[in-house]
């Protein structure tokens, strides 16, 4: 029943598969449509939204275009009420004001100058005047001409008073000299008077009638004290050598049956005697400093030969590893070459590609980049050949560094597969200047293989970008906050 109601009767199992596979084809082919049917009405709703821009720009036009005609208006009035002439143009006039305010600045400066000439003049006058003044004063003859002879006059003056001041320092001087002159003498004076009442009274305590005898006494008395201090430390000497007591009467006993001479003699004959026994003392350690000597080396035979054997075993073990060191340290210096060559010859193309792009950007100023063999990681070669890793670099330059490896993936990709669109939001804001155009110059290039997005919200940006690719489409997207997409291809 179900067959005759669907028209299928008679069909096979083979009439089937054919029919579900056309029904499947109409289904993929009404998805598309209905695909294709959204595209559609959202084009359409793009370019009703573009042609509203399009008749709002127009209208901005239209109003820019009256201001400007009422602003010219306005400046030919101005230039008729001043009688200036009409060819004058805006742009002129802002470097006529230029000129103009430069001849007041300049006008001032020779004001300026004129004042600082009056007053140099009037100083001059009020300095001639008081020389004259001075010259009539102390007598100082002058030319007819006071204007040439005025500087002759006052360094006549300055002599002058340089002498005069000279002198009066001199005599000022003089009477410090003679004030201190007269104190000392007064001074002085005291103190002879102080000392010859001190020699009065000196001279009468002793019973001597003038200096010459109280001074003969004062020698006396110091012979004796001398002589009594030379038997006190003889006395002490004497108990050193005898002893205290009896022992020093005895021995005063026996220098008293001898004389100077003997004495003398005994002393010189133990001299020699104890330096005979120097001598001898001296002989028997030089004898036993040798027989210790010849001890030493018969005991220590054995243990210089075993060390002998030590020492030429070990210098054969240094000669052996100084060879293998040299060996090992050739083998290195060999690998490091090979790992830079390798480095610099056979770098992956993404590094290649992010090196042409860093060099670019950096105008120069960093050279080369290479990937070590075993790290993971970039390293940067400056201008000056001083390789740099990332952590040294600044975070600008960072950034830079991160984008041109991201363009040399971009690069290989394209070589392999299909081409894919790049999408950036705000690359450049952190870029400089100098390096936010060349960078956008490079995203330029990437568009002749790549369809290139770029959303901002920098006026600056978009600028940039224009200018680096002519051709690239500015889009207004009216979001809440104004940005704008620019397709670059």
């Amino acid at each position: 029943a179900l067959f005759g109601s669907l028209a299928l009767d008679g069909l096979d199992a083979v009439a089937l598969d054919e029919a579900d596979g056309q029904l499947d084809l109409a289904e993929k082919s009404l998805a598309n449509w209905t695909s294709l049917n959204a595209s559609h009405r959202t084009a359409i709703a793009t370019v009703e939204r573009w042609e509203r821009s399009l008749e709002k720009a127009a209208g901005r036009v239209e109003l820019d275009e009256a201001t400007l005609a009422a602003a010219k208006d306005q400046w030919q009035a101005w230039l008729r009420e001043r009688n200036i002439p009409d060819t004058f143009l805006p742009e002129t006039m802002v470097d006529f004001r230029g000129q103009v305010e430069s001849a007041g600045i300049e006008l001032g400066k020779v004001n300026d100058m004129r004042h600082r000439i009056e007053a140099i003049e009037e100083d001059i006058r009020l300095y001639t005047t008081k020389v004259e003044l001075l010259a009539d004063k102390y007598s100082v003859s002058k030319m007819t001409s006071p204007s040439r002879n005025i500087g002759g006059v006052a360094d006549s003056l300055i002599e002058r008073h340089t002498v005069a001041r000279d002198a009066l320092n001199l005599r000022k001087k003089a009477e410090e000299q003679a004030r201190d002159a007269t104190t000392t003498h007064e001074r002085q004076r005291d103190t002879l008077k102080k000392t010859q009442l001190a020699q009065e009274e000196l001279l009468s305590t002793a019973g001597a009638e003038d200096p010459n005898i109280l001074r003969t006494m004062a020698e006396d008395n110091d012979s004796r004290v001398e002589f009594t201090r030379k038997a006190d430390d003889y006395l002490t000497r004497l108990r050193r050598l005898s002893g205290p007591g009896d022992a020093l009467d005895e021995f005063r006993k026996k220098l008293s049956g001898t004389d100077p001479q003997s004495v003398e003699e005994e002393a010189h004959r133990v001299e020699d005697d104890l330096t005979a026994l120097n001598e001898k003392a001296i002989e028997l350690r030089e004898e036993r400093a040798r027989a210790e000597l010849q001890i030493e080396n018969i005991s220590s035979e054995e243990e210089s030969s075993r060390l002998r054997i030590e020492r030429s075993s070990l210098l054969e073990r240094l000669n052996k590893q100084a060879r293998d060191w040299s060996k090992l340290r050739l083998a290195e210096e060999l690998l490091r070459r090979a790992r830079d060559k390798f480095q610099k010859e056979r770098q992956p193309d993404v590094v290649r590609h992010a090196k042409s792009f860093f060099t670019t950007v950096t105008d120069g100023r960093y050279k080369d980049l290479y990937a070590p063999i075993g790290e993971q990681t970039i390293n940067v070669v400056d201008w000056n050949g001083a390789t740099k890793e990332p952590r040294q670099l600044s975070e600008g330059t960072r950034n830079q560094l991160h984008l041109a490896v991201s363009f040399g993936f971009i690069r290989e990709l394209t070589t392999r597969t299909e081409s894919l669109p790049v999408v950036v939001d705000e690359i450049l804001v952190n870029f400089d200047h100098e390096r936010g155009p060349r960078a956008a110059e490079a995203f330029a290039d990437l568009s002749k293989t790549n369809q290139v997005l770029v959303f901002t919200c920098h006026p600056a940006m978009v600028e940039m970008f224009q200018a680096a690719s002519p051709g690239a489409q500015v889009i207004d997207l009216e979001a809440t906050e104004t940005q704008y997409s620019m397709p670059l291809s």
